[in-house]
């Protein structure tokens, strides 16, 4: 990693009574002699050409080399090691239970998302070469870096200041910009396989570039294909993380069970075997709704081990924290882009270059399961042991039913391809005793990006709640009750809590919607659902109960953008400045769309995981600098 340096004697000018961005520098004599030797580039940050070394504000730069020389195949994860950007979102950020969603709803799974000074990913401005990308995330301008080939990056620069100025808004926290080969030569050919010892996550690269170079280095083609995929890291796949070895600080039992805070005593203490009382593996109920669980779902009584607060204990039948909260660590990741660029220029007035680049990226994921810390089990039901039926039997008929069902632990996959092409033409012009430097750069840039969002085990309520209300039929068999009656409602809340609702997890389903996603009956595929242990529930109840609903995503942009810079010289050589003075002018008009659809077969707040509304925009900005 390298850090460019500026002179101390750079100042800059801003000239906005006319629209004008003006930056002289003052170089000393001395360095004027090894200035004159250096290659004049534009750094990220200006559109001022200057030397690399000469820069109004720090810009930090890794090299495509070093990227390849860190083994790593997620961009992200390498990025984060910058301390500018140790605060972006990565893989293990967006996986699992982890797995955050925008302020909109629109999912964020398996996005690696770069955050400048944490201020936020939406306030980080990423570029290709300069020029903007599409999104990947509906509702704002989050770019997934993992759409960027690895292959062809030359470096990428971090510029920490905020550059809204230059840029736009968006830029407020700095900007990334990556700087691309393009004058790639022969066949360039790698292959990357790895994982830990232990298992899972293993990664694996394969890419592939070949570039030509003709009409005496005028012109250059290269053609890209990069390929990675990334196996799924499970939190029962370490000793340390599933439940047993992970351990967690909880309030000092001791001073919980006095009701006094002891100060030689510690307030926090760890403990591995921490469970919520308000739920088991195998079902927690309620007989005499005091709140606290008498059995399990198995029959045996409830032990309420030792309370340590917050509703949980230690050795208790509850709900083990690290079954709870738990998922993936690293999701199932498949990566294919295909990128093909070229360049020609015909007159240094004139140079034409173009790309198009398609990148598909696919993500699953698994995380923590649905669940009900309030739900009614009738004593009739087909799953109950024998006694414990009786028991709630001699106790109304009904108790309350608490659980995480692991059986249809939530899975979400998300499918997205993004498209995105641009041309540019730029050259120099004349050059006289006034102006030198003259130059115009003039490019249009098209994105889009098409996303399937879906979610594989989303809970249906009125499906789940039919299943769960099972009863035996005349031959001993276990079947819904609306198969036998459709008329038959589950039992509801009301009872309990004068709520009509079905589960403190379903606040805006009542029962009179029951019904709703299937038709109740002989016929409607229901099949009785045995909420008594991970395993217990079969896999036709567990196919009717779940459905794979699907958020479709749709973003674009269309990006017009020109400048012209040149360096007057008459100004030194009045003696008026130090340096000739540089100006640039320019403009850009961009216009963005995103749209986001839930999936028309279901109504959100029947579901449990699903976003609850659709959602849509556009906006267009005119820029002049």
């Amino acid at each position: 990693m390298k850090n460019s340096t500026f002179s101390k004697t750079s100042r800059r000018v801003l000239l906005s009574g006319v629209g004008l961005a003006a930056l002289w520098g003052g170089v000393a004599q001395a360095q004027n002699q090894v200035v004159a030797s250096t290659e004049v580039m534009t750094v990220t940050g200006t559109r001022i050409p200057r030397v690399e070394t000469d820069s109004p504000s720090p810009v930090i730069s890794v090299t495509g080399q070093d990227i390849q020389n860190s083994g790593s195949i997620n961009l992200g994860d390498y990025l984060k090691r910058i301390p500018a950007l140790a605060g972006s979102i990565g893989s293990f950020d967006t996986s699992g239970y982890n797995s955050p969603a925008a302020s909109d709803g629109s999912p964020l799974a398996g996005l690696n998302l770069l955050d400048l000074r944490n201020l936020g990913y939406i306030r980080t401005l990423v570029l290709i070469d300069g020029h903007r990308t599409v999104a990947q995330s509906t509702g704002s301008a989050a770019v997934d870096i993992n759409t960027i080939p690895l292959t062809l990056i030359d470096r990428v620069d971090v510029d920490t200041a905020g550059d809204s100025a230059i840029y736009g808004a968006d830029g407020v926290s700095g900007v990334v910009n990556f700087v691309m080969k393009h004058d790639l030569e022969g066949v360039h050919a790698r292959f990357q396989a790895g994982g830990p010892q232990d298992g899972g996550s293993s990664k694996f690269l394969t890419s592939i570039s070949a570039g030509h170079n003709f009409d005496d280095g005028k012109g250059n083609i290269t053609l890209t294909y990069e390929g990675s995929y990334q196996d799924r890291l499970f939190f029962t796949q370490r000793d340390f993380t599933k439940e047993g070895g992970r351990a967690f600080f909880v309030s000092n039992p001791v001073e919980v069970a006095s009701g006094i805070d002891d100060p030689n005593l510690p307030d926090f203490v760890p403990a591995k075997n921490v469970a919520y009382l308000s739920s088991a593996k195998t079902g927690a109920i309620d007989v005499d709704f005091d709140g606290l669980p008498d059995y399990t779902g198995n029959g045996q009584p409830f032990n309420l081990g030792q309370d340590v607060g917050n509703f949980s204990a230690i050795g208790s039948s509850g709900m083990p924290y690290a079954d709870d909260v738990q998922g993936d660590f690293e999701p199932i990741e498949r990566r294919d882009i295909v990128q093909i660029s070229g360049h020609y220029d015909f007159a240094d007035w004139f140079k034409l270059s173009a790309e198009f680049k398609f990148a598909g990226v696919q993500t699953k994921s698994t995380s923590s399961a649905p669940f009900d810390d309030y739900a009614i089990i009738s004593s009739d039901n087909a799953f109950l042991p024998d006694g414990l039926a009786q028991t709630i039997a001699d106790n109304g008929g009904q108790a309350l039913l608490a659980e995480d069902y692991l059986a249809i632990r939530n899975q979400e996959e998300v499918k997205r391809q993004t498209y995105r092409s641009v041309i540019g033409v730029t050259g120099d012009l004349l050059t006289n005793d006034w102006i030198s430097n003259l130059r115009y750069d003039v490019s249009y840039t098209y994105g889009q990006t098409d996303i399937d969002d879906i979610f594989e085990n989303d809970r249906v309520t009125d499906r789940f709640f039919a299943a769960l209300d099972s009863v035996k039929d005349g031959s001993g068999n276990a079947v819904c009750r609306s198969n036998l009656d459709p008329s038959a409602v589950p039992p509801d809340l009301i009872d309990v809590f004068g709520v009509d609702i079905f589960s403190d997890t379903a606040p805006n389903f009542d029962s009179s919607r029951f019904g709703e996603s299937f038709t109740p009956g002989p016929n409607s595929g229901c099949a009785p659902f045995n909420p008594f242990g991970p395993d217990a529930a079969s896999q036709a109840s567990r196919n009717f109960v779940t459905q794979r609903v699907h958020t479709l995503g749709l973003l674009t942009q269309n990006d017009v953008n020109g400048f012209l810079s040149s360096d007057f010289k008459q100004f030194q050589d009045w003696g008026l400045l130090d340096a000739p003075l540089s100006v640039v002018l320019g403009g850009e008009y961009r216009k963005e769309t995103s749209k986001s659809t839930i999936d028309p077969r279901f109504d959100p707040t029947n579901l449990y995981a699903a976003v609850s509304q659709n959602v849509a925009g556009e906006f267009d900005v005119y820029e002049f600098f």
